[in-house]
């Protein structure tokens, strides 16, 4: 699409210099949303936040800032048909080796994943590299229908999801003398990993950190397996403890490896967030993650593995606090590669074990996950996917299992995420053959598979409203903040969306000039279809004769003759107990 072509957009700031270099057209809006009247679409522009000292400071301040905004157009009634653009400039790694110079708006993006997973076909995120050649490829790229994409020296890149090749003979160094450090591990994913790296790994060293400080039956457990257990009572989003604990790790004994595993959670959907409910959740991922990169970067560390969530990687509904401060560690991970670093950010899927994030999941919930296609991971899996990851060098690994079954019959039904598209084959669809009754119509049987999708997709209540809350959970009332309420209810807005987009169906037929046989009789009531008889009609079938196109006044007049035309008297077959009465 050419600058030309392209509508206005409406574009909140006093100008945009990369857009003003290729003539893309907007209208700028430096008021915010009160400025705006009815827009089609909204372009927000990030810029780069590089080279600042408190970049978790900065982390809170915009995403809190992104979701003031994002808060106040979901709840403008004149937005419902406008689509909102947020446009970054490398806050995401897009190809490999190139790293997130812009790591404060790489949280943005988790935000608003979970935001697109809530209000489908809404928000679009994309990311450019600041050429001329990126920004005027953007106008096409909003006009493609991709939700997130990255612009790269004019080329467009859209995220999948790809099988990871992991050689068989490598793996991760844990070195046995060295000490390994891992935070959450009062947890109940931080003993388990605890218990493998002693067990698998030889590591005999461990410095467990956690707020709620020791405990004694993990400690006790280790202790057996032949390791030299040390516990820190310590927040590591708080610097200056975290420095400490550090400080105290032996010379002789350095610290050789990083694992953290720590996090919480307070999901809601996006109109309940507050500030302080954003940041809670980003302390621990956000804050705790940059102190310990920080803190460990002049270190010659073999392992710096950073344990994220599935949720920022699909944008878990419910869950946008959670998805920020997971897409931020996606992102250090990989900052600190580009800077020759080690680091591997681990996006887990559903957990089986009790106690895990996955914990707060009741048994519906659980079910829903399985039939879009995610199990839960077992302990033993875990373990395994944990070796394996640690064994790739690839800063961002997404550890989830998922039902190949499940995600085919999902896109037989065109249901599948695109990011899920690379990981299964598409069903071909069969190519219709329209067969033409007489009246040059489709016939009925030619046309019940349009029909067919066409009440799944584009008929809301009637077809896709029945069918999604019969194969899904109940929906709730409104009000309702559950991640599986804010899935089907996003899905119904879609299809009520696509319903809108589809063209008025033709019902009219065709005239009668075209069609000899329905010609009326002439004056002299000579010519026409005898009284009586029938014609072939559309669709195969048969229609009445009365039923003949021509000039308003004489088919009125067939009409109402038909009416008034006596009707046969009824008899009762010979041998029937009764008889019908005249006229009945």
């Amino acid at each position: 699409m050419s600058a030309s072509e392209q509508s206005p957009w409406a574009l909140l700031g006093d100008g945009h210099a990369g857009l003003d270099a290729v003539g893309v057209r907007y209208t700028a809006h430096d008021g915010g949303l009160a400025t705006l009247a009815d827009p089609a679409l909204v372009c927000v522009p990030l810029s780069p936040v590089s080279g600042t000292e408190d970049v978790t400071g900065a982390v809170h301040a915009e995403t809190g800032r992104v979701l003031a905004l994002l808060k106040e157009w979901l709840a403008e009634e004149r937005f419902a048909d406008s689509r909102l653009v947020f446009l970054t400039r490398g806050a995401v790694e897009a190809v490999p080796g190139e790293g997130v110079p812009d790591l404060v708006h790489a949280s943005v993006w988790g935000l608003l994943r979970s935001a697109q997973s809530e209000n489908p076909g809404r928000i679009v995120l994309a990311d450019t590299d600041g050429t001329d050649a990126s920004f005027r490829a953007l106008s096409a790229v909003v006009a493609s229908g991709e939700s997130e994409v990255a612009v790269r020296g004019g080329s467009v890149l859209v995220p999948r999801l790809a099988r990871a090749a992991v050689a068989a003979d490598a793996g991760a160094e844990w070195d046995a003398e060295g000490t390994v450090l891992i935070t959450g591990a009062s947890g109940s994913l931080g003993g388990l990993f605890a218990r493998h790296l002693v067990t698998e790994h030889g590591v005999r060293r461990l410095l467990l950190v956690s707020r709620r400080g020791e405990g004694a039956a993990l400690s006790a457990e280790l202790a057996g397996l032949g390791a030299e257990v040390s516990w820190a009572a310590c927040d590591v989003a708080d610097r200056d403890a975290l420095a400490a604990v550090l400080k105290a790790v032996p010379a002789e004994h350095p610290l050789t490896a990083v694992v953290h595993t720590a996090g919480v959670l307070d999901d809601g959907v996006v109109g309940s967030l507050t500030a302080e409910r954003l940041s809670a959740v980003l302390r621990p991922k956000v804050d705790a993650a940059w102190n310990l990169h920080e803190l460990t970067q002049d270190l010659d560390l073999s392992a710096f593995v950073l344990f994220s969530s599935a949720a920022g990687v699909f944008g878990g509904a419910g869950q946008a606090n959670y998805a920020a401060g997971n897409v931020f560690l996606d992102a250090l991970a990989a900052h600190r590669r580009a800077q020759g670093l080690a680091a591997t950010s681990l996006a887990w899927g559903l957990w089986a074990e009790a106690g895990g994030m996955g914990g707060g999941l009741d048994a519906e919930d659980v079910s829903r996950l399985g039939r879009g296609g995610v199990d839960a991971i077992t302990a033993a899996e875990g373990v395994a996917l944990f070796d394996a990851a640690t064994s790739a060098e690839q800063a961002l690994l997404v550890p989830v299992k998922l039902d190949l079954a499940a995600l085919r019959a999902q896109a037989g039904s065109g249901m599948l995420p695109p990011l899920l598209s690379g990981l299964v084959r598409t069903p071909r669809t069969p190519r219709r053959r329209y067969h033409r009754c007489r009246y040059g119509r489709r016939s009925r049987a030619a046309r019940a598979p349009h029909r067919a999708l066409a009440g799944r997709a584009g008929r809301g209540t009637a077809g896709t409203g029945l069918r999604l809350r019969r194969r899904g959970p109940r929906l709730r009332r409104t009000g309702s903040g559950r991640p599986g309420t804010v899935v089907q209810r996003g899905r119904l807005r879609l299809a009520d969306r696509r319903r809108a987009a589809q063209p008025a169906r033709r019902r009219h037929r065709r005239p009668a000039a075209r069609h000899p046989r329905l010609r009326l009789p002439d004056a002299d009531g000579a010519g026409g279809v005898p009284e009586g008889r029938a014609v072939a009609g559309r669709r195969g079938g048969r229609t009445p004769a009365a039923r003949r196109t021509g000039p308003p006044g004489e088919v009125a007049r067939h009409l109402d003759a038909r009416r008034r035309r006596p009707r046969p008297h009824h008899r009762a077959a010979p041998g029937t107990a009764g008889r019908l009465e005249r006229g009945r």
